[in-house]
């Protein structure tokens, strides 16, 4: 999709058959991540979101899925030993179903949530360190722009 895909030409993979080895072997299923390191200051944390479309009315689910996945792209973060996180809503675009209007609420809730399943030296680590939630969408980023807000 758009973000992915604007990602992946900038990396150099997008017409790649496949991921490097280390990235197939460990993102296989919902909530797995990877970290890879693309050279030239090019670094991806590779990330498997949940398929929003096949959870409807199902909020709560919806956030607990989606925290394990920032808690374990937070987690992959920490190991790269990069000082700074760009860092796309997971699971929206094509694969966000009927959150569409909530996926500011949902980021959020599900972003605090998987920073609150790491483990408190975890969290004072992520804390020391600049992560910033980036919008593909320029439409979309007032929304995002007012539920951080809120949430401050």
């Amino acid at each position: 999709g758009g973000a992915s895909k604007a990602i992946y030409t900038w990396v150099g993979i997008a017409e790649q058959e496949s991921f490097p080895p280390d990235v197939s072997a460990a993102v296989i299923g919902k909530t797995d991540c990877k970290y890879h390191d693309y050279g030239e200051g090019r670094h991806v944390i590779h990330a498997f979101g949940p398929d929003l479309r096949k959870m409807p009315d199902a909020w709560d689910t919806a956030v607990e899925v989606l925290a394990s996945t920032y808690c374990n792209i937070l987690r992959e973060f920490l190991d790269s030993g990069l000082p700074n996180l760009r860092l796309l809503p997971v699971s929206g675009g094509i694969l966000v179903g009927q959150y569409q209007k909530q996926m500011p609420e949902l980021t959020i809730a599900a972003l605090r949530r998987g920073f609150l399943m790491l483990l408190v030296r975890q969290q004072a680590m992520i804390v020391g360190r600049h992560v910033d939630l980036c919008i593909f969408l320029e439409a979309e980023l007032g929304e995002f722009e007012a539920v951080v807000r809120a949430a401050c």
